[in-house]
């Protein structure tokens, strides 16, 4: 069976590390150390092997990728040990998104999106109001303003009953 190319590179990491501690106890061996003692001292040198190994594997591959692979097959066990409680964490997330995504798009059209006219700034709003509440014109009064208005490129009026309708 061939080796992957990940199986590959920790093979041959193993290998380095077992070199490099086999190297250190040679060296120790003959500065006048027992060769028991001379590896014991090598492998307190080099330090935790599988530290080493693990930091090595860490920055030669997407190791948060695996990881999150992993927490995300145990998750699904997880759910699907419990279905109930799967429902009302989907139920949840659904609601979750779909509200984000209304509040969005309300906020986008409303705010965010430039209004639909081609010099949005001169737009203006005129209305009657007496003690700081809104009236609504009547229609003779909006005819009049609309007539005499010379300041005002185009007057629309609105009407808000059951149905909207606009009055030009």
């Amino acid at each position: 069976m061939p080796l992957t190319r990940r199986a590959r590179a920790l093979k041959n990491l193993d290998r380095d590390i077992r070199d490099h501690i086999e190297r250190d106890t040679q060296d120790n061996i003959e500065r006048g150390m027992p060769p028991e003692e001379a590896r014991w001292a090598a492998l307190r040198k080099f330090g935790n092997v599988t530290r080493v190994t693990e930091d090595t594997r860490e920055v030669w591959s997407a190791v948060w990728l695996q990881q999150l692979m992993q927490d995300a097959r145990y998750g699904f066990r997880m759910l699907s040990r419990n279905p109930g409680f799967t429902l009302v964490v989907i139920a949840t997330l659904a609601l979750g998104i779909g509200m984000n995504t209304a509040v969005f798009s309300v906020v986008n059209a409303v705010l965010l999106r430039p209004l639909p006219y081609p010099n949005p700034e001169r737009l203006a709003w005129v209305t009657t109001y007496q003690d700081a509440n809104f009236e609504s014109v009547a229609t003779a009064d909006f005819l009049d303003w609309r007539e005499q208005a010379h300041s005002f490129e185009h007057m629309v009026a609105y009407q808000i009953n059951r149905r909207h309708r606009k009055c030009r």
